[in-house]
């Protein structure tokens, strides 16, 4: 700290006064925890959003495999009956 003496007429007064050097780190340093704390909530809320999208994704790729299973089971079943049908065919021919 600066001790700062100042003469008045006949009074002596004396005042404490921060460096400055010292008082712009310190405010540079109370800035910097400022932005990163507002860094930190907006990255809070965009985690939020991101899983939200992530979990609507999750849902519509299930729902796209089930889809999938019920359509490949329907060609499998259609593959078989005609399979069985050719099988036949050549049984009766026989």
């Amino acid at each position: 700290m600066l001790l700062q003496i100042v003469k008045m007429s006949d009074e002596v007064t004396v005042s404490s006064l921060p460096h400055p050097i010292s008082m712009f780190f310190l405010g540079t340093f109370a800035i910097t925890i400022i932005v990163v704390v507002i860094e930190m909530n907006n990255l809070k809320k965009e985690r939020k959003v991101l899983l939200e999208s992530m979990k609507e994704m999750e849902t519509s790729l299930e729902e796209l495999k089930n889809q999938f299973e019920q359509k490949l089971t329907d060609v499998s079943k259609k593959i078989d009956s005609r399979v069985d049908k050719a099988v036949s065919a050549l049984k009766l021919n026989k």
